[in-house]
């Protein structure tokens, strides 16, 4: 290139460089220079100088960009290497779960496991190797709701698992609905995924059935079978029975309770014993009659036949009645595995009538049952049958028998004042002959009969004799009197005249 002096004009500016090489050339600086004032665009300034600079600054460039690719390059091979591990770690190198062990025994207390629980991670112990599947179908066994910890059993090899249950574990009803940790029960049937000994999620099982609030269940404890209506389920040891939360003998288990039954397939896993049952006794019944007893509508019993009830916890309500009781109706609490005494003769309040006595005399003694009654009018009586006697001197004894079966019974009572009576014997010669006492013939002589005391007359006749009377006998109270009349024959009479 030829050296020469070239002349650009802009804007009435010429900026000449200081060096040799370069003289004569007039470098013109851009709009955006002349604005932002940049490093070696000033008037009278050496070219050079800011050719250096500009070098300068072209190397830190590139030294900050050897630093920045070599800073990405090795965060992305830590990346790749962490991700490598926890793939590794994800990979199930065994197809059996590795249970606790007895490092977590779900037949003791939360407490006691959770003191396991701690012992073991001091120890940095865990109740599971890190080999072991994701999921496992579980039936909860114990859960404690302050320390999340869960113990299940695994539904296919019936062995026991005890884990915690991690702060940000997703907990799902069947329907995959969240829910809330303190929804979960003991029995409750679930997927349980974890790793180690840390639930990560637990989701209520949709392979699992449940019947709710089920009476008329049949348990064969010998053949290990729950029959309801026509079908038949099996049941094992490790079965739940529960009732309020504490475990419960099947054997203990009566057609009366309300069941709910949990289970997969054929098999149950969880009973629960929502209302069991406790014994009605009926006793003092005896004196009832005809007596009927009704019980909540559906048992209907002859009293006789009553004796004792299996009834469900709870209010029960009782009606008894009777031809001899008013009707009674009573609210019996049964509590489950206890008996309850109901007793009829405090309870049952007999039906009672009104006597009322209307005698011929007064100031009589009245007598009911043997017992003396002061009062002698509108006398109340529970229904039965009574014996009465009304006494007063001078007067026959009355006595009669009444039956209360109504609400009012009058008896009429004819006192009669009290006779003496005497013995009288009367034998005649000859015998044979008619007697007349006081005129009225009484039989033939020989005769003998009771009379009231006092004067009487007695007249002997027999044909072929002549009459005998006696004007004026006294017939004393309790003595015999006896007379022999001797006939005097007429021809006898006719042949002295």
């Amino acid at each position: 290139m030829n050296k020469k002096n070239i002349y650009t004009q802009n804007n009435n500016l010429k900026i000449k460089p200081s060096k040799k090489d370069y003289e004569g050339v007039l470098y013109t600086p851009s709009n955006y220079a002349k604005q932002k004032k940049l490093i070696g665009f000033n008037e009278n300034y050496d070219y050079i100088k800011n050719s250096k600079k500009v070098k300068k600054k072209i190397k830190n460039k590139k030294s900050q960009y050897k630093f920045f690719m070599t800073l990405t390059i090795t965060s992305g091979i830590i990346i790749f290497f962490i991700v490598l591990a926890m793939a590794y770690n994800s990979i199930n190198f065994d197809d059996s779960p590795k249970p606790a062990e007895n490092k977590f025994n779900a037949n003791l207390s939360f407490e006691e496991l959770e003191n396991q629980k701690n012992n073991t991670d001091t120890n940095n112990n865990n109740s599971f190797s890190a080999e072991i599947p994701l999921t496992i179908t579980g039936v909860i066994q114990n859960i404690n709701s302050t320390t999340k910890l869960i113990s299940f059993m695994d539904t296919d090899k019936e062995e026991i698992y005890n884990m915690t249950v991690s702060e940000s574990a997703s907990i799902k009803d069947k329907y995959n609905q969240d829910i809330f940790f303190a929804d979960l029960s003991i029995g409750d049937i679930a997927e349980f995924t974890f790793s180690d000994t840390i639930i990560n999620s637990v989701t209520k099982s949709d392979k699992c059935w449940e019947i709710k609030s089920v009476t008329d269940i049949k348990i064969d404890i010998s053949k290990n079978t729950i029959s309801r209506k026509n079908n038949v389920y099996s049941y094992s040891d490790t079965t739940l029975f529960l009732y309020n939360g504490v475990s419960f003998e099947p054997k203990n288990i009566n057609s009366t309770d309300t069941l709910t039954l949990k289970g997969i397939g054929n098999k149950i896993f969880t009973v629960i014993v929502e209302k069991s049952h406790g014994i009605l006794n009926i006793i003092n019944k005896e004196h009832i009659k005809d007596g009927i007893i009704e019980i909540d509508t559906n048992i209907y019993k002859n009293l006789s036949d009553a004796a004792q009830f299996t009834l469900s916890e709870g209010i029960h309500k009782v009606v008894v009645k009777g031809s001899n009781i008013e009707p009674l109706s009573y609210e019996a609490e049964i509590k489950a595995g206890e008996e309850f005494n109901m007793n009829l003769s405090e309870l049952a309040a007999e039906k009672t009538g009104t006597l009322t006595i209307k005698a011929n005399v007064s100031d009589y003694a009245l007598y009911i049952n043997e017992n003396l009654e002061l009062s002698r009018n509108n006398i109340d009586l529970t229904y039965g049958t009574y014996n009465i006697k009304i006494m007063k001197e001078g007067y026959v004894t009355y006595e009669t028998q009444v039956k209360i079966n109504s609400s009012n019974t009058v008896i009429n009572a004819d006192v009669k004042k009290e006779i003496y009576m005497g013995t009288l014997t009367v034998t005649s010669q000859p015998s044979g002959a008619q007697l007349y006492l006081d005129g009225t013939y009484v039989g033939l002589t020989p005769y003998t009969s009771d009379v009231t005391q006092g004067q009487h007359s007695i007249t002997v006749k027999k044909e072929g004799y002549k009459d005998s009377t006696l004007s004026s006998i006294f017939i004393e109270n309790k003595k015999e009197q006896n007379f022999n009349i001797i006939l005097q024959d007429k021809n006898e009479t006719l042949e002295n005249n």
